[in-house]
């Protein structure tokens, strides 16, 4: 027995100092994650996702967001399980968003992790670290990996998937059968988004195997069956095995539902409308699920879309494309171009493994108008971009001169990302300009998404303004901050959005002032009057706060 426990003490020691970059970088990762958590107040959909969390888990109820799967949000709700107060009001998950926060911060640090081991195992252990490095010290991935939205459980999710899919194609067993389900029902659950991403990805990459590779893939019914079962039962279980119609119940005769409905009935079609009764009226297995996958494929798409710093009446498929190049880090940009020009020099098949994925990604991005161009919904790409950034590390480690350029170039990416602490979400490289104009080309989720509340505590302290008139993006309450109002904060509605908080000022003798959240200011219209034109802006805070005088 002694014997047993001191092998695996040896081993797991041995483990860590096989893997010791990887832990440093792990807790670079939460030091940052965990900081920016306490400085930072609720982005916009956080609300949301903590509500729905606490529904999803309390209430076993999905009824709220029709467009969006719970598994990540309830992920982040697991610590408030341990807390009675979590039980008895709504208000306490929004009051308390950091244990929330905590608990996507750890899918942040297994998405770190697996992003090393896959890496390792296909490239080895040098590029591995790179693209771990890479990873940890990138600006959407620091925003993103400790806010309770879905993204970063799409991304491990994804990636994990993509992996199982692999080892899939070389050994077709049934455990392998039934992993690829698991980790695939996982991300079908944990975003809609998932389904197009890998589908493409995973058809992709049987293609390349099975042409390039000359591997055999067969395809057996049993197999096939077994896969969509055990994804069923994965995506199921998230839903608690709740039973529910397909087509829920609301007034609005511009629904699909409806139109066909009546075609349907003035056509004399019975089937088609039994059809539509029985998604209408008929609880069945996985019914949220395919509500949510159906609100998806039939959701409009997106209108008075803005890029750079002008509307459209509809969202062009190289908007986000533009808005990713904005926001990545230039060192990435010279890595990946740096990769693609020398790609014929890389004899590791398992390169496409990485860029099939990447392309994918991509292409489905650009090609689906019914998003507005946000860089976080191609958040599932950033671990493969890492890694094949990381790839060209080979490159650099061809002369010193190469290798002396490569560090300088870590340093100035260590350097412009922690320059933004804690407000990564609003980082744009140096392509935008300069900090305080990138108002002008970037808003909400790309730059201001209402996390700035202590920024702004922080600058009335300063200046100590006589009165405030605080037009604020986001849904957070601000009066927790020091920054009481004449009305509540916490909004839904644009209108209500967009009206001026006065803000009580006791005692201070400075200018009276009005706030406006850079995302207020182009979504309300603000941007159009001249009081609030942009010659009168006579300070921006966090990149994402205007003040003017009044």
């Amino acid at each position: 027995m002694l014997v047993f426990i001191y092998t695996n003490i040896k081993n797991m020691f041995k483990f860590i100092q096989n893997n010791f970059i990887l832990y440093i970088f792990l807790v670079i990762f939460c030091v940052i994650s965990v900081a920016s958590i306490f400085r930072q107040s609720l982005g916009f959909d956080e609300i949301v996702d903590l509500q729905e969390g606490r529904n999803a888990v309390l209430y076993h109820t999905f009824d709220v967001d029709p467009y969006n799967t719970p598994l990540t949000r309830e992920i982040g709700v697991l610590p408030y399980i341990f807390t009675k107060d979590f039980y008895k009001t709504q208000r306490y998950v929004l009051s308390h968003p950091v244990p929330g926060r905590i608990g996507i911060t750890i899918l942040g640090v297994l998405l770190l992790v697996t992003t090393y081991f896959f890496t390792k195992k296909f490239f080895g252990k040098s590029i591995a670290s790179f693209a771990t490095f890479l990873l940890t010290f990138e600006p959407t991935f620091l925003a993103n990996g400790h806010l309770l939205t879905m993204d970063t459980g799409v991304a491990l999710f994804f990636l994990l998937s993509i992996w199982v899919l692999v080892n899939y194609l070389k050994d077709q067993s049934k455990k392998n059968v039934v992993l690829l389900g698991i980790v695939v029902g996982l991300g079908c659950a944990s975003k809609v988004s998932f389904i197009p991403y890998f589908a493409l990805s995973a058809f992709a990459i049987a293609l390349y195997k099975l042409f390039k590779e000359k591997q055999v893939l067969q395809l057996r019914l049993r197999s096939i069956l077994l896969f969509f079962f055990v994804a069923g039962i994965t995506v199921w279980s998230t839903y608690f095995f709740n039973w529910h119609v397909v087509i829920k119940e609301r007034s609005d005769s511009n629904r699909v539902s409806e139109k066909i409905t009546a075609y349907a009935q003035h056509h004399n079609m019975p089937f088609l409308t039994s059809i539509m009764t029985f998604g209408k009226t008929q609880p069945i297995p996985l019914g949220d699920f395919l509500a949510t996958v159906k609100n998806n494929a039939l959701r409009t798409s997106a209108h008075n879309c803005f890029f750079l710093g002008t509307y459209y009446n509809s969202c062009s498929w190289y908007f986000v494309f533009i808005n990713f190049l904005l926001k990545i880090p230039i060192i990435f940009i010279v890595l990946l171009l740096v990769r693609i020009v020398t790609v014929h020099t890389l004899k590791n098949k398992n390169l496409f493994i990485i860029f099939l994925p990447i392309i994918s990604i991509f292409l489905l991005a650009m090609s689906i108008d019914k998003v507005y161009p946000f860089v976080r919904y191609l958040f599932p790409v950033y671990p493969f971009l890492s890694v094949f950034a990381a790839s060209s590390w080979d490159i650099w480690q061809r002369s010193l001169g190469t290798k002396i350029l490569l560090a300088a170039l870590c340093l100035w990416y260590v350097v412009s990302t922690s320059s933004t602490f804690p407000n990564f979400l609003s980082y744009a490289n140096e392509l935008a300009g300069m900090p305080s104009q990138r108002f002008l080309l970037l808003i909400d989720n790309n730059l201001d998404w209402g996390q700035t509340l202590p920024d702004v505590k922080h600058y009335v302290d300063v200046v100590k303004p006589r009165t405030i008139l605080f037009s604020y993006f986001g849904r957070d309450n601000a009066d927790v901050y020091g920054l009481q109002s004449d009305k509540p904060y916490g909004s839904y509605r644009n209108n209500e959005i967009c009206e001026f908080h006065r803000v009580a000022m006791h005692n201070n003798k400075g200018k009276d002032i009005i706030i406006i959240s850079a995302s207020n200011w182009w979504f309300c219209g603000y941007y159009k009057q001249e009081q609030f034109s942009k010659n009168n802006i006579k300070q921006v805070v966090a990149q994402t706060i205007l003040v003017f005088y009044k």
